[in-house]
């Protein structure tokens, strides 16, 4: 799912961001021509990223990078929340949002579909298995293309409740 480059970086920056309470979720050069860095972060206390924390995030890694010279050229780093809607970029995060409504899109489609919407159910050695209205589908992990956390009204009303 990600380059060499994309991995080296989130592997760099790994440390720095656990010693902050933090992690990458995901790593990504938007744009090869003006090197956008995209580094998507979550608590690792599950509380919400805050501005300050992607301020903090920014700064410690910007200087990581600059130090170990990634770059031959000038880049853009934008650091910013996984968000509600985040990313399931490795396997062990379909694991640790088990029972979430998830959307994926596959690179091949299995039982005639590429995409699929509904609930997470966890994993089943590598593959991902969801419960869809048809019973359970299970999904080898390499065949994701992307995948995330969906916004649902029952998620909503929690967080609405938080406060």
């Amino acid at each position: 799912m990600s380059s060499k480059l994309e991995s080296k970086i989130k592997e760099l920056i790994s440390d720095t961001l656990e010693s902050m309470g933090l992690e990458s979720v995901r790593v990504r050069i938007i744009s090869a021509k003006n090197k956008i860095v995209e580094i998507l972060i979550a608590r690792l206390d599950n509380d919400n990223v805050s501005v300050g924390d992607c301020q903090q995030a920014n700064i410690e890694i910007s200087a990581l990078l600059d130090v170990e010279d990634i770059f031959d050229c000038e880049y853009m780093l934008e650091v910013s929340s996984a968000g509600i809607e985040r990313p399931l970029v490795e396997l062990k995060d379909f694991t640790r949002f088990a029972n979430n409504m998830v959307a994926v899109k596959l690179e091949q489609p299995i039982n005639d579909q590429k995409k699929y919407q509904a609930i997470l159910t966890g994993t089943d050695g590598d593959d991902v298995v969801l419960a869809t209205e048809n019973g359970p589908v299970n999904l080898p992990f390499s065949n994701i293309k992307s995948a995330n956390i969906v916004l649902t009204n029952d998620m909503f009303r929690k967080i609405l409740n938080k406060k």
